[in-house]
């Protein structure tokens, strides 16, 4: 067990919701508690862990990662358009080949792959999944300069379910913009009656 890569309850919230699991390496076996090393460079830390705050962790390497994304875009990419074709005629989705993410609405909705742990028998294993996100423009003010800012959906197992939540989130900003406009449309309308 000593070098194994495992998971440890590095930080534990008062809920159980909240609690933090750091990637570690066991360093030693000491009468049932288990010395693990964890965290960066910055913040390396060693401490001993009871069993019940260790998980075994089986990490994915970089080329099965690749594979998988490689694989998986252009199948999300066809299935996106077509949805998008029969639901929401003029709405298309495009692969950001430099990003590696499937990319609608003007970029305001991204599909893009991601590492995830899942659960497994007796601990984690990490895995390729696709995460829906949402773009929002902040324009700039005199003290802070324009930027756009992430907002993930959601994280999920398959380009299939990323690309249902894709089309449901492009469907909802398309119907909360025609909303906004309209009350853009009439409270202009209001300032103009106001004026004459």
């Amino acid at each position: 067990m000593i070098g194994n890569t495992v998971k440890v309850l590095s930080r534990k919230s008062m809920n159980g919701k909240n609690d933090i699991w750091s990637r570690g390496v066991v360093i030693d076996v000491i009468a049932n508690r288990f010395k693990i090393g964890f965290g960066d460079f910055s913040s390396y830390e060693e401490r001993e862990f009871e069993r019940n705050e260790i998980k075994s962790y089986l990490e994915q390497s970089d080329a099965d990662f690749n594979a998988d994304f490689k694989r998986d875009l252009p199948i999300g990419l066809a299935l996106a358009n077509e949805a998008l074709a029969e639901l929401l005629p003029g709405e298309v989705v495009v692969f950001k080949d430099a990003d590696n993410e499937l990319s609608a609405y003007h970029g305001a909705v991204t599909i893009g792959p991601v590492q995830y742990d899942a659960p497994k028998i007796g601990g984690l294993i990490e895995m390729t999944g696709y995460q829906v996100t949402v773009w929002c423009h902040v324009p700039s003010t005199r003290w802070v300069p324009e930027e756009y800012i992430d907002a993930p959906v959601g994280t999920f197992p398959t380009i299939q379910g990323a690309v249902l939540e894709m089309v449901r989130t492009i469907f909802n900003l398309k119907n909360q913009d025609y909303w906004n406009r309209k009350a853009d449309e009439a409270q202009a309308v209001a300032w103009e009656a106001a004026e004459m």
